[in-house]
C-alpha cells in the first residue's frame, strides 16, 4: 500500500474504501498499526502519541499481522469490547494534552451483507490519529503502567517502523524544525486585510468613555440621551490614536518607502 492510498482511506473511510485497504496493505509500518483485539489504555496511548509525532496514522482493531508481514482480517471478537465512538476519548484523555483531542476519530466498519465476501459478519474499529504540524512535540501528560506496558508524564514518542519508541535528539530537532517551519507559514499567510480587521476588533473592544453611574462600558457613539443621563469620562486607556489615525499614519509610512525605493 502506497501513502496515497492510506490518504484515500483517511479522506474517505466508508466500507468500500476499508475493504481495500485491507486487500491492498502489505503489513504495519510508522502510520499503521494492527491489533487483533483492543490493548491498554497506556498502550494505546503510547502508540497515538508516536503516531501524531510522526505525522499521523491509524490504529486498526480486529486485525492481526504474522510474522511474516501478512494480516488477518478476523473481527473484533464477541468477547471483546465494542467502543463507543463518542465516548472513546475518555480511555485516553489523561495520557493526551488536550490539543490532540480534536484530532482523534474512531470510526466503526461493521459488515452485514454478503457485498464484502470474507468480511460478511465481522466488526472492526479504526482510530485515525491526525495533527496539526504545527502543534507537535505531542507530550505524554500523565504516567500510567498496565502489566509490562509504561507511559510516562514528560515523554514523547515517535514510530520507526512499526515500533513505538522515545524520541531522541536528531527526531526531536526535526520535529521541533517542521513545528516551526509550519507556524511560520501559517504567519506568512495571514493577508493585510486580516491583520486590519483584527486590529478593528481590539479598537472596537476597548470603549471610548465609560460611564460614571454604570457597572458597564459604553462607546461614545451611544445615544446622547444615555450619554446625558449616566454622565460620562474618557476612558485612559483607550490608544491616545484612533483606528482611523493609525491607517493614516501607515499610509504615510508607506508612501514613503515607496518614494524612496523609486527615486
Amino acid at each position: 500500500m502506497t501513502k496515497d492510498d492510506l490518504l484515500v482511506f483517511f479522506k474517505e473511510p466508508t466500507l468500500e474504501a476499508f475493504s481495500d485497504f485491507l486487500e491492498k496493505n502489505v503489513g504495519e509500518g510508522s502510520q499503521v498499526e494492527f491489533k487483533g483485539k483492543w490493548i491498554s489504555d497506556v498502550k494505546l496511548a503510547k502508540i497515538m502519541i508516536g503516531m501524531a509525532n510522526s505525522g499521523g496514522g491509524c490504529i486498526v482493531i480486529g486485525v492481526s499481522e504474522n510474522d511474516n508481514g501478512t494480516i488477518v482480517a478476523s473481527g473484533i471478537s464477541a468477547e471483546d469490547k465494542i467502543y463507543d465512538p463518542a465516548d472513546f476519548s475518555k480511555i485516553v484523555e489523561k495520557y493526551l494534552p488536550q490539543k490532540i483531542g480534536k484530532y482523534i476519530e474512531i470510526k466503526n466498519f461493521f459488515y452485514e451483507n454478503d457485498v464484502y465476501g470474507s468480511l460478511k459478519g465481522k466488526k472492526f474499529q479504526v482510530i485515525f490519529i491526525s495533527v496539526e504540524i504545527g502543534d507537535l512535540p505531542i507530550i505524554c501528560e500523565s504516567d500510567g503502567q498496565r502489566e509490562n506496558e509504561k507511559i510516562k508524564r514528560g515523554e514523547i514518542y515517535i514510530r520507526r517502523g512499526s515500533k513505538t519508541d522515545l524520541i531522541n535528539y536528531d527526531e526531536l530537532q526535526e520535529v521541533l524544525t517542521r513545528s516551526f517551519e509550519a507556524r511560520r507559514r501559517v504567519r506568512q499567510d495571514i493577508t493585510l486585510e486580516d491583520e486590519l480587521d483584527q486590529l478593528k476588533v481590539l479598537y472596537d473592544a476597548i470603549p471610548v468613555s465609560i460611564y460614571k453611574n454604570s457597572f458597564s462600558a459604553f462607546k461614545q457613539n451611544h445615544s446622547p440621551i444615555a450619554r446625558e443621563l449616566w454622565g460620562h469620562f474618557e476612558n485612559k486607556v483607550f490608544p491616545k490614536q484612533s483606528f482611523e489615525e493609525f491607517l493614516k499614519e501607515m499610509i504615510e509610512d508607506k508612501e514613503e518607502k515607496i518614494r524612496k525605493a523609486l527615486f
